[in-house]
């Protein structure tokens, strides 16, 4: 038997004790900024597995946020390998709180799935990426290259700086990177650039009461309309709904066939993803009207995300928007008056390598081999860190267990046990078919 089947039977003999550790991570509440019980854990269990060296380091300012690098040491002559994860998720509102089936923090097993806060985005990756790490150990597998595993703080609000962006330039740097985001076990090359806005404006404050003033033309010699008040929420309607005409615009404008195009396979024939296409949208999220419940909002403030190709500079997509802005404002005699503002919050960019890279074959030859399938070569419709990563010269690619729209984010998030296992299989035939290669 060799190494790559004796790994591969550990894993199918393990699955359980894999299932539960993954259990026992999202049984951590780790959300964006309270990283350190999990990070803690994490440390411990890269101990107990047998990595070469473990660095445990903070960089935020209070040094409570650290994140946790495992060090598996090759012997030389072999490639380095970088698998990254985040150790954070997204918090679980009480109004959310009252749609889950389950205790978000009690994981569950139902139908062959895992359910529990955390565990698609992103702690089965981690899980999988670990599990793989110590089949290779427990079977006696040596590498020539060094693997590089990455559990980092702070990608759910974009915090790269104290997480994989600190980690870069902490001096882990290799050929190839797997960021182990869920992708449901396709292999997505190419990610958007993300957006997020604030859209500001103004109107005119006044007792409610006064409303039908501001609505119809009153008599000669009352005043009425803009003269009494104006209500900025509706004003800021017009914008949103003149920007859902440019999102259609945008999605029957960029074409791409992995990014939006649906998924292909490696020689482009098409093979439907689970992604799907038309990705490309502008998304009003948290909207503020007014200061007080019984007036005419005399503000709305609206901020939101969008994603854009990576083709595409963030900044013509701006200009787009805004030209929009000034198109309704010209037809609107408040607006042209006191014209709304618009303001980039933050920006996310792109990641893209080619699917003839040699550490996305590598990949790729390992999925068919664990699976008998060939792979789906797609697109994300987020952001996460492989920006980051290819922005310091490191070519990656995003690869994991689960999905978005495995509720990601929202009540019931879940993981498909047997993407799990099958993962954690294409991690370590990946790692070690790399890390032996010159």
């Amino acid at each position: 038997m060799d190494y790559v089947d004796k790994i591969s039977k550990w894993i199918d003999e393990n699955s359980v004790e894999l299932v539960n550790f993954c259990k026992s991570y999202v049984r951590i509440n780790s959300v964006t900024g309270n990283e350190l019980k999990a990070q803690n854990w994490i440390k411990i269990q890269m101990e107990k597995i047998g990595f070469s060296k473990i660095d445990y380091f903070a960089l935020d300012s209070k040094g409570t946020r650290p994140n946790v690098v495992g060090i598996l040491k090759g012997s030389g002559g072999g490639k380095s390998l970088i698998i990254n994860g985040h150790a954070d998720t997204v918090p679980v509102n009480d109004v959310e709180l009252k749609s889950w089936n389950s205790n978000p923090w009690n994981p569950i097993i139902k139908d062959n799935k895992i359910y529990g806060r955390g565990v698609s985005d992103m702690k089965g990756g981690i899980s999988a990426a670990l599990f793989a790490v110590k089949a290779m150990i427990e079977s006696n597998v040596d590498l020539k290259g060094d693997l590089i595993l990455e559990v980092v703080v702070g990608e759910e609000l974009g915090e790269h700086e104290k997480g994989t962006s600190g980690v870069t330039r902490r001096g882990y740097k290799a050929p190839f990177a797997i960021v182990a985001e869920p992708t449901n076990c396709e292999i997505l090359t190419i990610y958007p650039g993300a957006i997020t806005w604030q859209l500001f404006v103004k109107g005119k404050t006044v007792h409610n009461s006064q409303k039908n003033k501001i609505t119809y033309p009153q008599r000669y010699g009352l005043d009425y309309g803009e003269k009494i008040g104006v209500d900025a929420f509706k004003k800021a309607l017009k914008i949103l709904n003149a920007w859902e005409f440019l999102e259609k615009e945008w999605n029957f404008r960029w074409k791409h066939s992995i990014l939006g195009g649906g998924g292909v396979e490696y020689d482009g024939t098409p093979k439907p993803d689970k992604e799907g296409v038309g990705i490309f949208g502008i998304t009003p999220a948290i909207i503020e009207s007014g200061d007080y419940i019984i007036a005419i909002p005399g503000f709305a403030r609206i901020r939101g995300g969008l994603y854009h190709p990576h083709w595409v500079k963030g900044e013509e997509v701006i200009k787009e928007m805004r030209e929009v802005i000034n198109a309704v404002s010209k037809y609107d005699d408040w607006l042209k008056k006191n014209p709304p503002e618009l303001k980039v919050e933050y920006y996310w960019g792109p990641s893209i390598i080619d699917k003839d890279h040699s550490g996305v074959k590598t990949l790729a030859n390992s999925f068919f081999e664990v699976t008998k399938e060939n792979p789906i070569y797609s697109g994300g419709v987020g952001a996460c860190d492989s920006t980051w990563l290819y922005e310091k010269g490191i070519p990656t690619v995003v690869f994991g267990p689960g999905s978005t729209s495995f509720h990601v984010h929202g009540p019931n998030e879940f993981l498909p046990i047997d993407q799990l296992v099958t993962a954690t299989k294409v991690y370590a035939r990946t790692i070690l078919d790399w890390c032996n290669n010159k």
